[in-house]
C-alpha cells in the first residue's frame, strides 16, 4: 500500500512505522531512533530514543557516525493517514476489526443532539425517545459482530459535541459489557445499550454555562450538575421509557460500590448492575475524552485508574470483565517491541493480557509519491520475545467523519 506522509489532516490517525535510513538521508525525515548507535570501538554514539534533528551540528554528528562505519540508521517515524488507509492496513491482518456502522453511528449522534436541543426548547416529546430507543436496539445488534470495541468509539470533535459523542460511546461499551457479563441474555444488552444512551438525559436541564464550564465546577455548580440523573429518569419516563432496566442505567451509573455516589448513596449489590456496567463504560470513556480542560487519557492509564478503584468506586467483577476484555494493553494503544519494532494492538491473545497480538508495520520508501507499508500480525502469546517494552501513545478514537 502506498502512502503520502500527512500532518494535521482532518479525518486522519497517527501510524508509527520503523524503516532504516541511509545517514545521509536523514534530514529527510523527523524521527526517532529505535535502537542504539555503537560506534567501530563499542562506545555508544548516540542513545536509543534520539530524536533527528540532533542537539548541536547536525551536519558534524552525521559525519562522525559515517568515520565510525554507521551508514544507517534503525528509525521510528510518525505517519498521519486517513481512517480509510488505516482500516485499510488493519484488514491486512489476521484478525478481522469491525467496526460499528459509521454511517449509525453518525446518524446516532445527530439524533442525540436533535433530542438534547429540543429538551432545552420544549422539555422534549415521546416521539424523540421512541427513535432513540429504536437506534440502542441497532447498536445492540451491531456489538455481535464488533469484538475489539475500542475500535468503535468516536472521537469529539468540537467541546459541543462531547455530550452526544459520550452518549454514543457510552452506549457502546455498557451494551460491549453486558454482552461479555450475560452473553446469553440479549435483552439485558440491549436495555443496557440504550441506557447508556439515555444516561445522560438530564444534562438537557443543566445550564449550559455549567455544562459546557472549561474548568472544575465550584461545589454549587456540582450541586446542580448532581440532579442530571434524577433529571434523566424524570425525562425518560415523560418519553415514553418504562424499562426498568434502562431507567437503572440513566438514575444509577454515578452510584458508588462503597457507597458515597448519588442520587441514591446505594451501595455494593443495592446498585442496579446495569448501573454498575453503565459507571464503569462512563468514566473509562471520559478519561480517553479530550475536554476544553483535559488532554485524554491513554487507555491504558484510563485502565489502570479504574482498576485501582476496584471494589471502592467500581464493581470489582465489573472492572474485571473489561480487563479480560481489552487486556493490559488494549485495542488501539501503539506499542514499542522488544526488537525496535513498533506496532498497533487489535487484541488480547486468548487468556494471555500480557502479550496481544499486534499489527507491525515495515516501511521502505517506493517513490517520491509516498512509502510502501506492509503489514502482519504477530501473535505474542507464548513466546518469550519480542514483548512489549512500553506504550508509545493511542490511535485514539476513530474520528466521526
Amino acid at each position: 500500500m502506498i502512502l503520502k506522509k500527512r500532518f494535521g489532516k482532518r479525518g486522519s490517525v497517527p501510524v508509527y512505522v520503523v524503516r532504516r535510513v541511509a545517514v545521509s538521508d536523514m534530514h529527510q525525515c523527523k524521527g526517532i531512533l529505535a535502537e542504539d548507535v555503537v560506534g567501530k570501538d563499542g562506545a555508544l554514539l548516540l542513545p536509543r530514543g534520539s530524536v533527528y534533528p540532533w542537539n548541536g551540528d547536525a551536519a558534524a554528528v552525521s559525519e562522525n557516525l559515517l568515520r565510525q562505519g554507521v551508514d544507517t540508521l534503525l528509525v521510528r517515524e510518525e505517519l498521519s493517514v486517513s481512517v480509510e488507509e488505516l482500516e485499510h492496513l488493519l484488514r491486512q491482518g489476521e484478525i478481522p476489526v469491525a467496526r460499528v456502522d459509521p454511517e449509525l453511528a453518525m446518524k446516532t449522534v445527530r439524533q442525540i443532539g436533535e433530542v438534547f436541543e429540543r429538551m432545552y426548547e420544549t422539555g422534549g416529546a415521546e416521539e424523540d425517545l421512541t427513535a432513540l430507543t429504536a437506534t440502542g436496539r441497532l447498536l445492540a445488534r451491531e456489538l455481535s459482530r464488533t469484538p475489539q470495541i475500542l475500535f468503535s468509539l468516536a472521537a469529539v470533535r468540537d467541546a459541543d459535541e462531547y455530550t452526544y459523542v459520550h452518549s454514543l460511546n457510552v452506549a457502546l461499551l455498557t451494551g460491549f459489557l453486558a454482552s461479555r457479563l450475560f452473553p446469553d441474555q440479549p435483552d439485558l444488552v440491549e436495555a443496557a445499550t440504550t441506557g447508556g444512551l439515555l444516561h445522560d438525559l438530564g444534562k438537557a436541564r443543566v445550564p449550559l454555562e455549567i455544562l459546557n464550564k472549561p474548568a472544575k465546577l465550584d461545589d454549587r455548580e456540582f450541586s446542580v450538575m448532581r440532579n442530571h440523573a434524577l433529571w434523566g429518569e424524570e425525562l425518560a419516563r415523560r418519553g415514553g421509557v418504562t424499562d426498568s432496566l434502562i431507567l437503572s442505567v440513566i438514575r444509577s451509573h454515578h452510584e458508588r460500590w462503597q457507597g458515597g455516589g448519588y442520587p441514591d448513596r446505594l451501595h455494593g449489590s443495592e446498585i442496579p448492575v446495569l448501573g454498575r456496567v453503565g459507571a464503569v463504560a462512563d468514566v473509562f470513556d471520559a478519561l480517553t475524552s479530550k475536554r476544553v480542560y483535559k488532554e485524554p487519557s491513554a487507555k491504558r492509564q484510563a485502565l489502570n485508574l479504574l482498576v485501582d478503584h476496584a471494589g471502592d468506586h467500581f464493581d470489582p467483577h465489573i472492572v474485571r470483565t473489561l480487563l479480560a476484555a481489552i487486556g493490559l494493553f488494549p485495542p488501539g494503544s501503539v506499542v514499542e517491541l522488544s526488537d525496535g519494532r513498533v506496532g498497533i494492538v487489535l487484541a488480547s491473545a486468548g487468556r494471555d493480557l500480557i502479550r496481544p497480538r499486534v499489527l507491525v508495520s515495515e516501511a521502505s520508501w517506493h517513490d517520491m509519491a509516498g512509502m510502501q507499508i506492509a503489514t502482519s500480525v504477530l501473535d505474542l502469546s507464548g513466546r518469550a520475545d519480542p514483548r512489549v517494552v512500553s506504550i508509545l501513545g493511542d490511535l485514539g478514537k476513530i474520528p466521526l467523519a
